[in-house]
């Protein structure tokens, strides 16, 4: 009876750890793997590397020939930076697309699963990484950055380990006022959107439920093209690498924590003045090879509004680098038909239809385009007429592109690219203008920049009325807060518009100069009006009102 009894026991034992090891099985690994059938992502592992990509992407046919290389990339980041191993998580996910059309579907999937990881990146798979995993690398050991000039500046340094930045910053003249840098990231380093997209969307310390915010992040980078500044980006790329290649990793995590460069220079342990001293000296030391060198002689000119001259310094001249900055040269031209034997990928390019009118040259897609570009024309001439220009602070030619191809390479100074379906040409050409003169950045006051803009190029528009309809309907928005960001467009040029009118008509062209560079020089609009017009905002506000009801 008691042997039965145990048999019992046992057989309820071995009962329940079958089914407790079919669970196991369940959870563990058939679900896991039923649900890994069922995702639209792949995945391939390799060391703390697990490399992820939408299965009907070309990147599934190679996705076990780059998982290695990922692995051995992120390594060779991670002992550069001198980063310790048990700071970073086990797993690192790379999603990689080869191409940006391919990234909504994929975080949507991602979105959509259980779990979600800490170390998360996102990218194309024509893009180098070593700038990539530098910026996920140290945001996972250091957390948020307090600067936007090293992040950006590590990743163009180890992207382009070959570049000479020190030189190309040199050249650029631009080095002489880095401190700008520091305090002007925002207005001064062109916005990169897979930068945008990793820092809104991926980081660690970013929620992990999508918002609006991110989506907006999402759809940018999934649309747009990274643009390229040169001048200030070589800046920043020189000053990380001067950084990296003097004082290691503990330099790159100085900086990055840092809000200013004389905060890392402090815990470094470094007196500010003796780090400005030896920075600045390696970069005027780098003047004469800047000289010396054609390649980069012939970028300042291209970047510089000079492509002419750009292509007769490249003569004679061989190499990739070369022939991209004939590419871009003749893209700066309007010539690209010239700029195929460099970029194969611009042939779209050569069915657009040349329109010349005065210092523009226009390159669109279908016809129709004559009167659009007349009216560009005269509001480029009132733009340089408005800010007295000299000839010799244009480029050589401003050319238009109106093609839904995306921008084949970064664009030279003197290039606008835009979509038929966005093309406004003189607002595009008087924004142009206002960038000219505004080298360190647009004013921050939107209503000020986008009123000045809206009448220079569209002068038969009555801005009074239309802001005095907005009036005689209660829909009134005080002009200090940002109303292209928040406010239906058409209230928004309303009263931008007509502020610029009224200021015009009130003031006087150069009392809207001096406003303009007030606030170029950071003042606040409500300083700036104080000192400019001798008026607070709220007083404008209340006479601008009054203009446009004609009370």
């Amino acid at each position: 009876m008691r042997r039965r009894g145990f048999i019992w026991v046992l057989g309820g034992l071995a009962l329940g750890l079958g089914i407790a090891l079919l669970i196991g099985v369940l959870l563990f690994w058939a679900w896991p793997a039923y649900r890994q059938a069922k995702s639209p992502l792949g995945s391939v592992a390799s060391g703390p590397i697990v490399l992820r990509y939408l299965k009907e992407s070309p990147v599934a046919a190679r996705a076990q020939e780059l998982a290695p290389r990922l692995g051995e990339e992120w390594q060779r980041i991670v002992e550069l930076l001198d980063i310790p191993q048990e700071v970073l998580p086990q797993r690192i996910y790379v999603y990689l697309y080869a191409e940006a059309g391919e990234l909504p579907a994929a975080f949507s999937a991602r979105s959509e699963e259980e779990a979600t990881p800490i170390a998360v990146v996102d990218l194309p798979v024509d893009r180098p990484v070593a700038g990539t995993f530098c910026r996920l690398a140290c945001s996972l050991a250091y957390g948020r950055p307090g600067n936007l000039v090293l992040p950006r500046g590590l990743v163009l340094y180890l992207d382009a380990p070959n570049v000479l930045w020190a030189a190309e910053a040199a050249i650029s003249g631009l080095w002489q006022n880095w401190e700008l840098l520091f305090r002007l990231p925002d207005q001064l380093l062109p916005q990169d959107p897979w930068e945008e997209l990793f820092f809104q969307v991926d980081a660690p310390w970013t929620g992990a439920t999508p918002t609006l915010e991110s989506l907006r992040w999402l759809l940018a980078a999934s649309s747009e093209q990274p643009r390229g500044g040169w001048g200030w980006e070589a800046v920043a790329a020189a000053f990380a690498g001067f950084v990296l290649e003097r004082y290691g990793g503990a330099g790159v995590r100085a900086f990055w924590l840092a809000s200013g460069w004389e905060g890392g220079a402090r815990a470094l342990g470094v007196p500010p003045e003796d780090f400005a001293a030896h920075w600045e000296g390696q970069v005027a030391g780098a003047l004469a090879e800047a000289r010396s060198n054609p390649i980069i002689q012939a970028k300042a000119a291209l970047y510089s509004g000079r492509p002419s001259q750009a292509l007769a310094l490249l003569s004679g001249v061989q190499g990739p680098e070369a022939a991209g900055l004939r590419a871009q040269a003749y893209i700066a031209l309007g010539r690209p038909e010239q700029a195929l034997a460099f970029l194969p990928e611009i042939a779209t390019l050569e069915d657009l239809s040349p329109l010349e009118a005065g210092h523009l040259l226009l390159l669109a897609e279908g016809p129709g385009w004559e009167e659009e570009l007349t009216r560009a024309e005269g509001a480029f001439s009132r733009a340089v007429a408005f800010w007295g220009l000299p000839g010799e602070a244009l480029p050589e030619r401003v050319t238009l592109y109106v093609t839904n191809a995306p921008p084949p390479v970064d664009l030279p100074w003197g290039v606008i690219w835009t979509t038929p379906e966005k093309a406004r040409l003189p607002e595009a050409v008087v924004r142009f203008v206002h960038r000219s003169v505004s080298p360190l950045g647009m004013p921050q006051f939107d209503t000020l920049t986008e009123g000045l803009t809206l009448v220079l190029a569209y002068p038969e528009r009555d801005f009074r009325r239309e802001a005095a309809e907005v009036v005689d309907k209660g829909r009134w928005v005080p002009i200090s807060q940002s109303l292209f960001d928040t406010y239906p467009r058409q209230l928004a040029e309303a009263e931008a518009g007509a502020l610029a009118a009224f200021l015009l008509e009130s003031y006087g062209a150069e009392a809207v100069h001096g406003l303009w560079h007030a606030l170029l020089e950071g003042l606040s609009p409500y300083s700036a009006a104080s000192r400019v017009l001798g008026v607070g905002l709220e007083e404008l506000d209340e006479a601008l009102v009054a203009w446009a009801s004609g009370t």
